[in-house]
């Protein structure tokens, strides 16, 4: 199965649709969170993947051998970008250019046949021409421990991301957030065809800007996560699988003047279809959410349906189409909501122009709905509409070069809330054993 999806996703070029995908092979990502971490239209994740795999050849490849440690060089120059909109307002526009550079290293080592460990030290510099305030030091750093046994999987790892991303779909503005991450997963494998699995995570998420006196700041967002989830996989003939569980989150908001608190606790069952071969994929997450305030929470009780359907098609070698829909929450900073309901559908096409080069579009349709959680507050519901290119040009074994155009606009039917953001950028990426 895990080979199937490798093939594809040569073929196709990492297909949009592919961020929806969550497959069996990697144990610790989570099926369906609690809530959503915003991820802006057009935005990719890397799929799930072979972890085994990835590691051993992480391990393989890397450039530098210290008797069982292997050192592996990273570094990378990206999101070279002009920002029409760099505060994400509805008036008052003011552009600026920024760029990411990094450099670190990631070392692999192993203490048995099938037990991998992988420490990563990936520091960045982020730089902004006029904002001089946004210029920051971030970076990724993390240990894991990977054991591969025949009938059991487990998986321990702790990572700290902090990185320049957007994290809400209120405010197009790109910012400054850390999220420090622990995560205990195992794997069991009853049969060739059933499996059990069982995870506990520990989240910390926390935004580093403040905005512009007057505005919502976002450390509104600043909070703690704490999820149970555990459940069956069924895996049946010609890449199919299905599988159920249940998920317990407890999420608790950082307590500081000025802070509205959402803290909520919630028990969800969740079911997942999957399919996947050589040229096409599928996927489909259905969650019954139910979240209630805990003591002293103004969060608004939530008990309904969240949804994730993806499918991906290679219609030969050179072409591959994506398409998909989901159904969401998100926390928001507008004063008077708890948080919104996000429904996005979309799709991509992937075009390998060559050996080397690769084209990538994608239209995307979405609606935020906002729950109003203090009485008198008007109802609200912003509309977005977005749509963009990529260009991506492998350079080398381990460099490529890529140049993008994105484009989002939000129409709210609530006077002011209007907001459009345009970005041109380029990246010149140069790494070495990127793996695991």
């Amino acid at each position: 199965m895990q080979n199937s999806l490798a093939s594809f996703c040569r073929k196709t070029g990492r297909p949009l649709a592919l961020l929806f995908f969550i497959g069996a092979a990697s144990i610790a990502a989570p099926v369906l969170a609690q809530f959503d971490e915003y991820r802006p239209p057009g935005g990719l994740i890397e799929p799930p993947a072979d972890r085994q795999g990835a590691l051993k050849n992480a391990s393989e490849s890397a450039r530098w051998h210290l008797g069982p440690v292997r050192l592996s060089p990273w570094w990378e120059l990206r999101d070279i970008q002009y920002v029409d909109n760099a505060f994400g307002t509805s008036d008052g526009k003011k552009g600026d250019l920024t760029a990411t550079v990094g450099a670190g290293l990631r070392a692999y080592f192993r203490t048995g046949p099938k037990v991998y460990w992988r420490i990563q030290a990936l520091p960045e510099y982020v730089w902004w021409r006029e904002n001089a305030d946004r210029r920051r030091l971030n970076g990724r750093y993390g240990l894991g421990a990977f054991a591969f046994w025949n009938h059991l999987t487990l998986e321990a790892t702790a990572d700290r991301a902090q990185e320049q991303k957007f994290v809400s779909p209120e405010v197009a503005e790109l910012t400054q957030a850390r999220s420090d991450r622990g995560v205990l997963a195992l794997d069991f494998r009853v049969t060739d065809r059933i499996s059990l699995f069982a995870g506990a995570e520990r989240i910390g998420l926390r935004n580093l800007v403040s905005r512009a006196p007057g505005e919502s700041p976002f450390d509104q967002f600043d909070r703690d996560e704490s999820l149970l989830r555990g459940g069956a996989r069924y895996r049946l003939p010609h890449g199919f699988s299905i599988g159920a569980g249940v998920e317990h989150a407890v999420i608790d908001f950082v307590d500081a003047p000025g802070r509205t608190d959402r803290s909520n606790v919630g028990t969800s069952p969740f079911l997942v279809l999957s399919q996947q071969n050589e040229d096409r994929f599928f996927s489909l997450e259905i969650a019954a959410r139910s979240a209630d305030p805990r003591p002293g929470s103004s969060f608004v009780p939530f008990s309904s349906t969240t949804a994730k359907l993806a499918a991906g098609f290679g219609t030969g070698s050179r072409l591959s189409t994506s398409v998909y829909g989901s159904r969401g929450i998100v926390y928001t900073l507008a004063s008077g909501y708890s948080y919104l309901e996000d429904d996005r559908v979309g799709g991509a096409l992937n075009w390998k122009a060559s050996r080397r080069t690769s084209v990538r579009m994608f239209a995307e349709l979405g609606r935020d709905t906002y729950r109003v959680a203090v009485l008198g507050t008007p109802q609200r519901r912003d509309d977005l509409h977005a749509y963009g290119a990529e260009l991506n040009l492998a350079t080398g074994r381990a460099s490529s070069f890529g140049i993008r155009f994105h484009r989002i606009d939000l129409t709210s039917d609530r006077p002011g809330f209007d907001r459009s953001v345009t970005t041109i950028g380029a990246g010149l990426t140069l790494r070495s054993g990127d793996g695991g």
